[in-house]
């Protein structure tokens, strides 16, 4: 039988679309060579014109998520790349280190959104090879959230990128978000770095020459640790590649669940291997965009847990099963039951509905 973390899981995509497939950016999206081409071009365009209602209505009509991936992908391109008259001078790369923070101890304490070091962080990442070619690089002081990322309008990164002169001046004015930790149990929160350097516009980005994080990833987390920990919590920064500000918060988002779920099932596992044994654990994707993930015993129908993947809407469905599996594997759950098809968002109730080994019909596909 095909292991967990290789077989593909065949779910329908619970999230809604508007569908319109005759809008004009979303037909580009769909041709062969779109997302290369025509539509990098014209997402240049608009955003250079300052047009974001025109890019923000391309989203909205894409009519799946492979379409909203090729738009995302495009803008990236309009925003990061030279254009052909940038070609041989230089560019401004911005970018976000996302951070995934897992944080626990006394309930009512702060990690503050102000790095007293910023620069310390910079320069560890300099003397790691992280920067490249890159010239006057740094780092904001501030903790930033994805929900500030996903407010920059195109057009704003656009200008950025060709601010020259003053590269960081808008980086330096976003601002930041504290950590509260309201619960003695460990949770994970995400924040961003933001930062700014002037490369070459044919030269290696920070994003392309700091993507091995296993060069830079432990100082820099113990770096973090030593200037934002405090005495009764417990602080464990875990640094991601850094990203172009374009996808930093899908790609953030993405690895705050994956953390979420890494604590879930470390907790839970705990929990039942003491009392009934091994748990048997089942996946089904629900309504409203989640995935969810039940652990149950066969013996015991009441010792169910529950977790919520919350799916964004740039996240790859596949991606997220195979990442799901892959830590089932890894944490040795030998027992996986795959449900098919779209199952409600929520019980009788309105309460969330996971779904038990006792739940599960003979259309469950089981995985080993």
């Amino acid at each position: 039988m095909t292991s967990a973390s290789q077989a593909q899981v065949e779910w329908p995509d619970p999230r809604s679309y508007d569908g319109r497939p005759d809008h004009p950016l979303v037909a580009l999206a769909t041709t062969e060579h779109g997302v290369r081409g025509k539509l990098t071009t014209r997402l240049r365009e608009l955003a250079a014109a300052g047009d974001d209602t025109a890019i923000a209505d391309a989203f909205a009509a894409a009519p799946n998520e492979r379409v909203r991936r090729l738009l995302l992908e495009a803008l990236k391109g309009a925003i990061d790349d030279p254009a052909p008259e940038d070609a041989e001078g230089l560019l401004v790369r911005v970018f976000a280190i996302p951070l995934v923070f897992v944080a626990g101890g006394k309930p009512g304490a702060r990690v503050v959104a102000a790095l007293p070091d910023a620069a310390a962080i910079g320069e560890l990442l300099r003397s790691h090879g992280a920067v490249g070619q890159s010239e006057n690089f740094g780092l904001a002081a501030t903790l930033v959230t994805a929900t500030t990322l996903e407010s920059l309008p195109p057009s704003l990164l656009y200008r950025w990128t060709r601010s020259i002169d003053n590269p960081d001046a808008g980086t330096r004015t976003l601002p930041g978000s504290d950590i509260r930790v309201d619960a003695g149990e460990e949770q994970a929160h995400l924040r961003f770095l933001v930062g700014a350097a002037i490369a070459p516009a044919q030269g290696l980005s920070v994003v392309e020459s700091a993507s091995r994080i296993g060069a830079w990833g432990m100082p820099v987390t113990r770096a973090l640790a030593s200037q934002l920990g405090q005495d009764g919590l417990s602080l464990l920064p875990l640094p991601r590649p850094p990203k172009s500000l374009v996808v930093a918060a899908p790609s953030g988002r993405f690895a705050l669940e994956e953390t979420r779920l890494h604590l879930f099932v470390s907790r839970v596992l705990r929990q039942l291997r003491a009392s009934v044994g091994e748990p048997v654990a089942v996946l089904s994707v629900h309504a409203g965009g989640e995935v969810r993930i039940g652990l149950s015993s066969p013996f015991d129908p009441s010792l169910l847990q529950g977790f919520r993947w919350r799916l964004g809407p740039f996240d790859d469905l596949s991606e997220v099963a195979g990442s799901i599996l892959s830590l089932l594997g890894d944490c040795r759950i030998l027992d996986v039951r795959i449900v098919p098809g779209l199952q409600p968002g929520c019980g009788a109730q309105g309460e969330a509905h996971f779904v038990s080994v006792h739940d599960l019909g003979p259309s469950a596909e089981v995985r080993h």
